[in-house]
């Protein structure tokens, strides 16, 4: 199970969370209601108890029970209902604020506040125990879970978008952002391989398209001919002549020289030397031999010839035909760093497009 697939389990069993204490809350604020009715007609059983001089009995069985404070205000329920057992807490307005109950997936706490909105939720399920906190709108704001596999963070904004995830599993810590739709916008991991950083901007907010350009030969990778590939001739793939391609001339292609093309030499162009840049040798360039970078070896970065859930990936065509690009405009010292690095000598071996 990837860490994608983990952060869907997190929240599908955040969601039935809710719905369960919801649940227990529902069902305890009827019983409430029956309780109160009944007692109106019967009357106060320790009352009744008094009055009569009887005592006590050392064992009370029942279904339901309710507490009333002095001025005969519901203050507490302890009832059974169809799923399970359920003990509910009201404030001194009648306002139920902690529901505590057990059902077939196991118990659960929820916490509201005065105006009935769960804020908080505590439960242990079958996977682990998890916690989730809400704001005013009812949207989740984290999430925590101690599940078989490790535990998870989860962050989420004012909308309720999972925004940043947190995670120690058995292959190594992550930490996954994500932008304001979701999609996976930077990373870091340590795995057993090695350290890995993705710096890659919001899919939302780029004007350019990037591919996979590290060196696997399997699917997502980026010497990868298949569907997703870097290599991939087909419609939106790295080496494709059309729209959206790695081999395009047009604007969000890999050989457009305007604004975020792969070609571009301004701020986020595949041949810009700032940070952020295809040519830039610090932190997150394409020139850069650390985590994340286009010449680094490790998972993550552009050398790296293993599978990797974040694959290097760049706004550039393929190395090969970077490499020309930059011997055929002067740029040498770029392309023979580059070509010292892939341990390449002969030029022709970077003709074509059929390799990378």
């Amino acid at each position: 199970m990837n860490t994608e697939e983990r952060l869907a389990n997190l929240e599908r069993e955040l969601a039935r969370a809710k719905r369960r204490n919801r649940h227990i809350l529902v069902f305890a604020l009827v019983a409430a209601g029956v309780a109160v009715v009944a007692a109106a007609w019967i009357g106060t059983p320790g009352k009744v108890l008094a009055e009569s001089g009887a005592k006590a009995p050392n064992v009370v069985r029942a279904s339901e029970f309710i507490l009333e404070d002095a001025d005969g205000k519901v203050r507490a329920t302890l009832t059974v209902l169809k799923d399970g057992p359920s003990l509910c807490l009201y404030d001194q307005n009648g306002k139920a604020r902690a529901a505590l109950g057990v059902n077939k997936d196991g118990p659960g706490l929820g916490l509201y506040d005065e105006n009935g909105r769960l804020r908080a939720a505590l439960s242990t399920l079958k996977d682990g125990p998890m916690l989730g906190l809400y704001d005013e709108k009812d949207n989740p704001r984290a999430a925590l879970s101690a599940f078989k596999d490790g535990p998870m963070l989860r962050l989420y904004d004012e909308n309720g978008k999972g925004r940043a995830a947190l995670s120690a599993f058995k292959d190594g810590p992550g930490l996954r952002l994500y932008d304001e739709k979701g999609n996976p916008s930077g990373g870091l991991s340590v795995l057993k391989e090695g350290p890995s950083m993705d710096l890659r901007k919001s899919q939302s907010s780029m004007l350019r398209n990037t591919w996979p350009r590290d060196q696997y030969t399997g699917p997502g990778g980026g010497r990868y001919t298949g569907p997703g590939g870097g290599l991939y001739t087909g419609p939106g793939g790295g080496a494709y002549t059309g729209p959206d391609g790695g081999l395009y001339t047009g604007p969000g292609g890999g050989l457009y020289t305007g604004p975020g093309g792969g070609l571009y030499t301004g701020p986020e162009g595949g041949l810009y030397t700032g940070p952020g840049g295809g040519l830039y040798t610090g932190p997150g360039g394409g020139l850069y031999t650390g985590p994340g970078g286009g010449l680094y070896t490790g998972p993550g970065g552009g050398l790296y010839t293993g599978p990797c859930e974040q694959p290097y990936r760049s706004n550039m065509p393929p190395w090969t035909v970077i490499i020309e690009y930059l011997e055929q405009h002067g740029m040498n010292e770029c392309a023979e760093l580059i070509r010292s690095h892939f341990a390449l000598v002969n030029v022709g071996e970077f003709r074509g497009h059929n390799t990378q």
